[in-house]
């Protein structure tokens, strides 16, 4: 078998750490890939990753037998999830500015259940719910907590304040115009 290692580039930025070793195992070596994977652990052990390239005539031998494998797609539509970056990210820009003209900047994201607040999904889950008057008039906080995906007793609280300090004035603001 033949291993490669090589440092990477010395320019400082990767630390001194060495790219992944490649073994390049013989077919003899490589006739049983569970032992061979065996008999390389100490070279796992001593870098954290190894490379295996398999041999040119190796072939993979499904577990299953492939033919009766069925696999449901969903495909994703990347398109999408590019536009609600930028909705997000649009929507963020413009609570800033619009905190930043009131005299309050957001200094830092609100903490809620031990995970920071997604403000653009607070306030998606709460117009969703017909708005802040509707919400807190209804006393349906604890909704706006199930669709955030939260689950502590207090969350409900901690969002209407949330809410109500850094997102109401913002609401109010762009259903005026």
């Amino acid at each position: 078998r033949s291993i490669e290692t090589a440092a990477m580039p010395a320019d400082g930025r990767h630390g001194g750490v060495h790219e992944a070793p490649v073994v390049r195992p013989s077919e003899a070596e490589f006739a049983n890939p569970w032992r061979f994977l065996a008999t390389i652990r100490p070279l796992v052990h001593r870098y954290g990753l190894v490379r295996v390239v398999p041999p040119p005539t190796w072939r993979c031998t499904p577990a299953y037998p492939l033919r009766s494998l069925r696999v449901a797609l969903d495909p994703q539509r990347t398109d999408e999830l590019l536009d609600r970056d930028r909705e997000r990210m649009r929507f963020i820009s413009e609570l800033r500015d619009f905190l930043d003209a009131r005299g309050a900047p957001l200094t830092r994201v609100p903490v809620v259940g031990g995970r920071d607040l997604d403000l653009h999904r607070l306030l998606l889950a709460v117009r969703s719910l017909g708005g802040y008057n509707r919400v807190a008039s209804g006393k349906r906080w604890p909704e706006v907590v199930q669709l955030l995906g939260l689950s502590t007793s207090h969350s409900s609280y901690a969002l209407k304040q949330h809410y109500t300090k850094i997102l109401l004035a913002y609401e109010q603001s762009v259903e005026a115009t």
